[in-house]
């Protein structure tokens, strides 16, 4: 089965050292059981408050397992309007990204 996972605000597994949280956890889990993944992100990463792309794109951790971020914007304070606004261009990128293409396809974005 390809599972989506939309989550922003979590550390994404696209460096060494990045300590798992729920997201992570449960995509490996998923990959365990023989699945493919898809984590929709924010390109902000909000533990460093640092953008991670300059633009939309893949992070492919391994066959079965990508991590497709998405630019919004920055903001530094974790309560502003600046995050709703990140969290809006994020939504509305996803929304007309995940049209291109159908759920059950074997390799998004690659």
């Amino acid at each position: 089965m390809n599972v989506w996972i939309i989550q922003t605000g979590e550390p994404l597994p696209i460096r060494s050292g990045v300590r798992k949280m729920r997201t992570a956890i449960l995509a490996d889990k998923l990959l365990e059981r023989g699945h493919s993944v898809l984590w929709w992100a924010s390109t902000f990463e909000h533990q460093r408050k640092v953008m991670i792309a300059k633009r939309d794109r893949n992070f492919n951790i391994s066959e079965r397992y990508t991590v497709r971020v998405l630019r919004g914007c920055r903001y530094r304070k974790n309560v502003s309007l600046a995050r709703y606004i990140d969290h809006q261009i994020v939504a509305i990128k996803f929304r007309l990204q995940s049209n291109r293409f159908q759920k059950a396809s074997d390799t998004p974005f690659r």
